[in-house]
């Protein structure tokens, strides 16, 4: 798993969402954890409907075509540069607030050009 990965969620009208998040917080190799992290954020769908489903995705990229994308991935990369970055990372780990904070919630799906 990465140090910064992308969540892909879905429910079963076929709405998705995507966010990025801190990989590497609970389990270096389980997903699950970050998965039921997400989910337990409520995060909806661009049309208002509750995500149930959740899938780590095996590259940060593949969250590319939504809108947001590399300003989220800045963000991150901005974070990553400060001097108290590991305590506060840390800290996600516990802190049910502190994670869903540090979530970066994509926009909806580019079309294709």
């Amino acid at each position: 798993m990465e140090d910064i990965v992308g969540v892909l969620l879905t429910n079963e009208q076929g709405d998705e969402r995507a966010v990025l998040c801190w990989g590497r917080v609970h389990d270096a190799v389980d997903p699950q954890p970050i998965i039921d992290r997400v989910l337990r954020a409520r995060i909806r769908s661009h049309e208002g409907r509750a995500l149930t489903e959740g899938q780590v995705c095996d590259d940060v990229g593949q969250v590319r075509q939504f809108q947001y994308f590399f300003e989220g991935l800045m963000s991150f990369a901005a974070q990553m540069a400060h001097p108290k970055f590991h305590r506060r990372r840390g800290k996600l780990a516990k802190d049910d607030l502190a994670f869903e904070k540090s979530l970066y919630l994509l926009g909806p799906r580019r079309s294709p050009a």
